[in-house]
C-alpha cells in the first residue's frame, strides 16, 4: 500500500461528494500554501451544505487555518452552518479545544 510518511509528506487536499455532503481531505501541514484552493472548494456551495473537514493526516495545524476555518464558518451562516471536524489528532485536538473551536465546531471521530 501507500507508504504513510509518504502521504503525509505533502500539503494535500482533496474532496468527495456523497450526496448532498461534501468531505474535503486534507493532509500535512493544514496552512497558508493550501487555504486558496481550501476557500476556493466552497465559495459555489449553497449554504446550507454539510462539510466534514477529515483531518486525520494533517499532523501540523496553522493559525492561517483556524483562521480560514471561521471564514467558511461564516460563509455557511455561522450558528447555521453544518461543518464538523473529523478524526483530529489528540494533538490537533489540543489546539482546536485551546482555541474554543470545539464550542463553535462538531468535533466527531470515525470509528
Amino acid at each position: 500500500g501507500m507508504d504513510e510518511r509518504g502521504m503525509t509528506a505533502y500539503d494535500r487536499i482533496t474532496t468527495e461528494q456523497n450526496g448532498m455532503v461534501l468531505t474535503i481531505h486534507l493532509s500535512g501541514c493544514f496552512g497558508y500554501k493550501i487555504i486558496p484552493k481550501f476557500r476556493d472548494i466552497y465559495k459555489g456551495l449553497s449554504a446550507d451544505t454539510p462539510i466534514r473537514i477529515n483531518l486525520e493526516r494533517v499532523y501540523q495545524i496553522e493559525s492561517s487555518a483556524l483562521g480560514a476555518l471561521m471564514v467558511m464558518r461564516n460563509f455557511f451562516g455561522g450558528e447555521k452552518a453544518d461543518i464538523s471536524l473529523v478524526n483530529p489528532s489528540n494533538e490537533i485536538r489540543t489546539i482546536l479545544e485551546l482555541s474554543q473551536y470545539h464550542r463553535v465546531f462538531k468535533i466527531t471521530h470515525d470509528a
